[in-house]
């Protein structure tokens, strides 16, 4: 198998996984809207021009999410000190370098040089709360301090 067709086999599985996510994270965000109650500790970023500095310490740790169709099994990343990120329990293993600037999330592809970063804007985040918006698909991941390094 040559090595231009095994890059499109991952970048194929990439999409179906970033389309499991996407599809499920919508359907939920759909549900949670309807029947949300907004919490009083939970830091709400509203406008995506305005520049907010948030609590970098708040990010470092573990985020998931359920699995579309495994609502049993979690999915997401897992954010470290030193600026990079891995995925967690995913097909195609990703390790990325983050930053954040003002209230925007960047995942920078390591293995990947053909990959543009990905930029999330933070909607929200506290210290049990990440949720994150790209276009117009929303992300709701919690802090998961069983996951360590």
């Amino acid at each position: 198998m040559g090595k231009q067709t095994m890059k499109s086999k991952i970048r194929l599985s990439i999409f179906f996984i970033a389309a499991l996510i996407l599809f499920s994270s919508c359907k939920k965000e759909k549900a949670k809207t309807e029947n949300s109650d907004t919490k009083a500790n939970q830091t709400e970023v509203k406008k995506p021009t305005q520049e907010v500095t948030l609590n970098i310490d708040e990010f470092y740790g573990a985020w998931t999410e359920p699995v579309p169709g495994f609502e049993t099994e979690l999915q997401g990343f897992m954010l470290k000190k030193d600026g990079t990120a891995v995925s967690l329990n995913v097909d195609t293993p990703l390790h990325m370098k983050w930053s954040v600037k003002g209230n925007k999330l960047t995942f920078a592809y390591q293995n990947d040089s053909l990959k543009e970063p990905d930029v999330f804007i933070v909607e929200m985040l506290n210290d049990t709360v990440l949720k994150l918006k790209m276009k117009d698909i929303s992300f709701n991941l919690r802090k998961n301090d069983t996951i360590k390094e």
